[in-house]
């Protein structure tokens, strides 16, 4: 199985973590969710650790990465008939990525080295 990045495994542990309070979402919920854009959908979830979670990347970002996971098969698109909208579900390829992997730890830059620093007492 292929390794996903980072920013795509954050997205399908969203539509899980979405699907354990019993909500599904469409990209565009999702999206303006992550990027921590409040309006009257998502308002409900203000307090949800999902909201605002990715504040740097854009919608446009955010749909190109969910496009790509339904592309790849780890997410698929369920239409609902009375709302006249797809909403996003895990295959089960999406399902044995979140059981198999855990998110990466995020990476540190390296410490300064010690002459970056100098003393603010005299004749340091």
């Amino acid at each position: 199985m292929e390794s996903l990045k980072a920013s795509r495994r954050v997205l399908l542990l969203a539509v899980s973590e979405l699907k354990s309070e019993g909500y599904e979402a469409t990209m565009e919920g999702l999206s303006k969710l992550l990027e921590g854009v409040s309006t009257e959908e998502t308002s409900a979830h203000d307090s949800s650790s999902l909201f605002g979670f990715l504040p740097s990347l854009s919608s446009k970002k955010l749909k190109n990465r969910f496009h790509w996971l339904v592309r790849e098969g780890y997410i698929r698109l369920q239409y609902d008939a009375r709302r006249k909208d797809y909403f996003l579900a895990l295959s089960p390829k999406g399902e044995a990525e979140i059981l198999n992997r855990s998110l990466p730890k995020k990476r540190r830059s390296a410490p300064k080295a010690r002459e970056n620093f100098r003393g603010l007492r005299q004749g340091d």
